[in-house]
C-alpha cells in the first residue's frame, strides 16, 4: 500500500502521525512524508540558511521512521491557495498514486496548517482514487476541534515517534517530545492501549484503506461506543 503525508514544516508529521508512519513502513508499506515548506525567506539558524538546517533534520527525522521524503519550496508564512498550488499538489498525487493521503486538520490557528490541510481536498474531489484522511498537531493550541474517527495503537513504535522529533533540533524538540507524550497517552486512553494516535478519516463509519493498514483500527460505531476494526495486516 503507498501513503503519502502532508506536513506544512518538517517536524508537523512527526509529531502528529510519526507513530502511524513507522508502524505502516514497519508492515512493509511504503509511506513518503511531503513537507510544503523548510524556511521563513531569508532566515538563517547559526549563519546557515534556515532551508539548509530544517531539510537536513527532516531527511533524519525520515530516516529514523524508515519512510521516504520529499520537499517543495514554499516560503513559510506565504502559503497560496491557488489553482497552482492545486495542480502541484496533485501532479505529486497522481505521480505516486497513494492508497491512502493524511495531511493536517485544517482547522488550525497557524496559516500554513490551514493551507496544507485543505491542499489534498481538491484532488480528492476530483479523482476520488484515494482514502483522504486528517491528523492533529498541538491539540488545544493550534489544532481546534479536532474531530477523530479512527485510532492507531504507536505503543510499540512512540520510541521510535520520540527519536523522529528530537531530529530536528532546531525546535525545541524536547518540549514537543513532552507535549505529544501527553496526547498519544491521552489518545491510548480513548483507544483503551499505552500510546495511540487519532486521525479523522472521510467516510465516517464507511471502510476505507485506512482501516485495512492495521488488524487493530479502531473507529466510533454508529451508537458512538468504540469498535475494533478486524482487517488482517496487508
Amino acid at each position: 500500500m503507498k501513503i503519502i503525508v502532508f506536513s506544512a514544516h518538517p517536524d508537523d508529521a512527526e509529531t502528529g502521525a510519526g507513530g502511524f508512519c513507522a508502524r505502516a513502513a514497519h508492515l512493509g508499506h511504503e509511506v513518503l512524508i511531503v513537507h510544503l515548506s523548510t524556511e521563513v525567506q531569508g532566515k538563517k539558524i547559526e549563519g546557515i540558511p534556515e532551508s539548509q538546517v530544517r531539510s537536513a533534520e527532516g531527511k533524519a527525522a525520515a530516516e529514523i521512521l524508515g519512510v521516504q521524503v520529499a520537499f517543495f519550496d514554499y516560503y513559510m508564512g506565504d502559503f497560496p491557495v491557488t489553482n497552482e498550488s492545486s495542480k502541484a499538489i496533485e501532479a505529486l498525487i497522481r505521480e505516486n498514486q497513494p492508497d491512502i493521503v493524511l495531511t493536517q486538520w485544517p482547522i488550525d490557528s497557524h496559516p500554513d496548517h490551514q493551507v496544507v490541510g485543505i491542499l489534498p481536498i481538491r484532488p480528492y474531489i476530483w479523482h476520488q482514487s484515494f482514502c483522504l484522511g486528517f491528523y492533529e498537531v498541538y491539540t488545544g493550541i493550534q489544532t481546534i476541534d479536532f474531530q477523530p474517527n479512527r485510532y492507531v495503537d504507536i505503543s510499540d513504535f512512540i520510541e521510535q515517534k520520540r527519536e523522529a522529533i528530537l531530529a530536528h533540533a532546531s525546535q525545541n524538540p524536547q518540549a514537543q517530545v513532552q507535549m505529544h507524550d501527553k496526547m498519544s497517552a491521552y489518545r491510548g486512553l480513548e483507544m483503551g492501549c499505552a500510546d495511540a494516535e487519532a486521525f479523522h478519516i472521510l467516510g465516517g463509519q464507511v471502510h476505507t484503506a485506512f482501516d485495512q493498514l492495521f488488524d487493530d483500527i479502531r473507529r466510533y460505531g454508529q451508537s458512538g461506543g468504540m469498535q475494533v476494526i478486524g482487517f488482517p495486516e496487508c
